[in-house]
């Protein structure tokens, strides 16, 4: 829960402030859902895509231009130039 708190924190201190709503089916009109629910809306989004970043993780640990480029701020250049071409 810490992580996902730091989360809607981080979120909600950006300027503009980013905010967590949802719409009102009846007024069509959307409100703030407030600071434990965006919490807790958070830590799902978190677990639902666990399993997806571990592995893209696995894979990007076994790529050495991934690495050169978090471990050496220098050397960016060829990972950037390698994930260009990749589409998300």
């Amino acid at each position: 829960m810490q992580i996902s708190r730091s989360i809607v924190d981080a979120v909600r201190s950006l300027n503009p402030p980013g905010r967590f709503l949802e719409k009102d089916p009846e007024t069509r009109l959307y409100s703030d859902i407030g600071e434990r629910k965006a919490i807790e809306k958070t830590s799902q989004a978190l677990r639902d895509g666990a399993s997806s970043l571990r592995k893209q993780l696995s894979e990007d640990l076994g790529d050495p231009d991934f690495l050169t480029a978090v471990f050496d701020g220098d050397s960016t250049s060829s990972f950037m130039d390698k994930t260009k071409s990749l589409k998300v």
